[in-house]
């Protein structure tokens, strides 16, 4: 407790003067007392007494909030900082913010932690990732802790000067140079101010990509607002879950800095005749020559370009990928993994935006081995590893490092967290060459169901509370019928370390239902073999799949599929948990195989967090762990395919389980060397 008390007087202002003897640490102060005893804080708390909190006509004003019981993370600007965001708002004294401008500055300031305790700054992101809980705005808070000044910089502009102010309801962090309240600009607008990616920003006006990721294009779904949801929906055998309160869409950019440009085409932005011409002649010998000249159109190579380079959802740095049960991970908290040691690489994969969609993996290197490269995260790097430990072996392609923040080579920091999404810096070409398509293509693709559907990312729900999604919610799910309830479901919410889910979540359909999934695509043509992560229990249904190209025309894909059978003692599944001897063990997978199922990978184990519980493929149950095959066929690159879910039975209360699905390449699963069971 001492040294964290040094550490929080450690913060001083390099802009402001403030008393440290006004600040009472660890008191039963609440922080409405302490800001109001303050008068460095006069002017934030004038605003938190005028702003109400919701916005119904008796809602009680912030101020009064944070003086009852809670657990408040606050961002307090001092008057300083608030004068400064007038200026930015263009007016003299806070006094004339408008009340929109008033709610902005005091929404962004505040993090409800509910039931959870208030962030103190050990458990602050250092790397530019993003707090778990939003703001008051909804709207997700990035924090960097910068080594020159040995202080936190949230939203990229952001100085806190002094950290972890405990009070009775909460922790208060004083931010001295400008309030977080984030940006309202879109993505394309924050590149566009950013002084070391004007490639990439006049990329997206000439291929009209700026204005498809306006607020106006992608922000908060209008129509999803103007219709009267319940807060509620009770599912039986279940339990209650949240509806959905809004629905948000958004975009997330991986940009080139303007230096990673000239030294792959050898030309600088800056020279933007010469630049568009070494650009166009680098992406028409990838996409081709389709509507030359005319970048607006989709067929256009520039055009396609872009295009890879954004995905069709707000993901924060940190939700890129998820961190839970892999093989020998310890997560600590629950409901905030830690990211300091990471056992084995992560991954997950996610189709991009526009009118030929293509495939990006998204990973990061863990610390088995220990390398240069543990903890960076990279697009489409594919690595090869041990059959036993999982340890990697070896960089096979090393696809494109990103990074959290933007700062330049001067030092100045650039803010990335816009309205409608994120972008990520990024340090080589990103472009979807044969190259890239055979690395990706040659590996085995496990992708989580949360990155398929963008709805998820763009409203925060991945890791979060029970959810039910309207019919309609998920623009890559259509044709529900009406008794089709789609759910979300995290272990961390209930605290189950019993869970057999990857990742920790799952996705579920219940009642008598039959909607359509529209599936990512494949990197490249060829034979693979369509898999997805299963459970099952006695509430569980049964269903038919169908598969193809045609949504109105979809085959059926083997004979309906029942999640209500018992794993175990079933000659129809033949499932024997692992045991000591490996040629037994691959005995009993053989045999799975011809009955149309595989275990659950062994990259995933009961997710207790002591990073030692049981791999999935040793789990002994009734209710077991497994991946269903749903067809060996060709896939081609280029193509949409997709999937129908239709229940077999007349159950109003029967869930199918979805958890992850994977497209296999047949050199993997029926190579030379038998398919790893990781």
């Amino acid at each position: 407790m001492a040294a964290a008390f040094a550490m929080a007087l450690g913060f001083q202002s390099c802009s402001e003067n403030i008393d440290d003897s006004d600040f009472a640490i660890k008191t039963e102060q609440t922080l409405a007392d302490f800001l109001q005893t303050n008068a460095e804080f006069s002017e934030i708390c004038e605003i938190f007494s005028e702003v109400p909190l919701g916005s119904k006509a008796e809602a009680s004003s912030i101020l009064s909030a944070l003086s009852a019981r809670g657990n408040y993370t606050v961002f307090a600007p001092t008057n300083g900082a608030v004068e400064a965001f007038a200026v930015k708002c263009g007016h003299s004294s806070y006094k004339e913010l408008t009340s929109e401008e008033k709610y902005l500055i005091a929404y962004s300031c505040i993090i409800d932690n509910g039931t959870n305790e208030a962030y103190e700054s050990p458990e602050f992101p250092q790397d530019g990732s993003a707090f778990a809980l939003p703001d008051l705005n909804d709207r997700l808070i990035t924090c960097q802790l910068v080594d020159s000044l040995d202080q936190y910089v949230l939203n990229g502009t952001s100085l806190l000067t002094k950290t972890d102010i405990e009070l009775g309801n909460g922790y208060l962090h004083v931010v001295g140079d400008s309030p977080i309240a984030p940006s309202n600009q879109s993505v394309a607008d924050l590149i566009k101010e950013s002084g070391n990616m004007k490639g990439m920003s006049a990329l997206l006006e000439l291929t009209g990509w700026d204005l498809t990721m306006s607020t106006d294009s992608a922000d908060l779904d209008p129509a999803y607002e103007q219709v009267e949801h319940d807060e509620q929906l009770n599912i039986k055998n279940l339990a209650a879950f949240n509806v959905a309160k809004h629905r948000y869409q958004g975009f997330t950019a991986f940009v080139e800095t303007d230096d990673v440009f000239e030294q792959e085409l050898g030309v600088s932005p800056s020279d933007e005749e010469a630049f568009l011409q070494a650009i166009t002649a680098r992406a028409e010998s990838v996409y081709g020559t389709t509507a030359k000249g005319d970048l607006k159109n989709p067929d256009n190579a520039v055009n396609r370009f872009v295009a890879y380079h954004i995905l069709p959802a707000k993901v924060a740095y940190n939700n890129l990928i998820r961190h839970f049960n892999e093989y020998g991970y310890k997560y600590g908290d629950m409901k905030n993994p830690q990211t300091n040691v990471l056992s084995v690489d992560v991954w997950d994969y996610y189709g991009t935006a526009g009118e030929h969609p293509a495939l990006i993996k998204v990973s990061q290197d863990g610390d088995t081995p220990q390398r240069e490269t543990s903890h960076n995260v990279y697009l489409n790097r594919v690595n090869r590893y041990e059959t036993k430990s999982y340890s990697t072996i070896a960089c096979v392609y090393p696809g494109v490092q990103v990074t959290a923040y933007n700062n330049d080579e001067s030092g100045q920091s650039f803010d990335n967290n816009a309205k409608n999404g994120f972008y990520y810096p990024i340090k080589g070409l990103l472009i979807d060459d044969v190259a890239n398509q055979n690395a990706l293509g040659s590996e085995r693709i496990r992708f989580d169901i949360t990155t398929i559907l963008p709805e998820l990312l763009s409203n925060n729900v991945r890791g979060g509370a029970y959810t039910h999604f309207p019919n309609g919610y998920f623009d890559c799910i259509t044709n529900e019928s009406s008794d089709t309830k789609l759910l979300y479901l995290n272990s961390a919410s209930v605290g189950g370390t019993a869970w057999r889910d990857y990742q920790g979540d799952e996705f579920m359909a219940c009642g008598v239902f039959d909607f359509i999934l529209r599936l990512p695509p494949v990197p490249k043509t060829g034979t693979y073999e369509l898999r997805f992560g299963t459970s099952h229990n006695e509430l569980r249904g049964m269903a038919q799949l169908y598969l193809g190209d045609d949504p109105n025309n979809l085959q059926p894909a083997g004979l309906p599929y029942d999640m209500r059978q018992s794993v175990t003692d079933n000659d129809n599944i033949g499932f024997v948990a692992d045991g000591n001897d490996e040629n037994v063990n691959a005995e009993n997978d053989r045999n799975m195989r011809n009955h149309g199922f595989m275990k659950a990978p062994r990259y995933a184990m009961l997710p207790d967090g002591s990073g030692t519980s049981t791999v999935l493929r040793r789990v002994e149950s009734s209710t077991g762990c497994l991946r269903r095959i749903i067809a060996q066929q060709t896939f081609e690159k280029g193509k949409t395919y997709y999937l129908r879910f239709k229940s077999a039975l007349e159950k109003n209360d029967a869930q199918f389980f979805l958890d992850y699905f994977e497209f296999c390449p047949a050199e993997v699963y029926n190579g030379t060397t038998p398919e790893d069971q990781w």
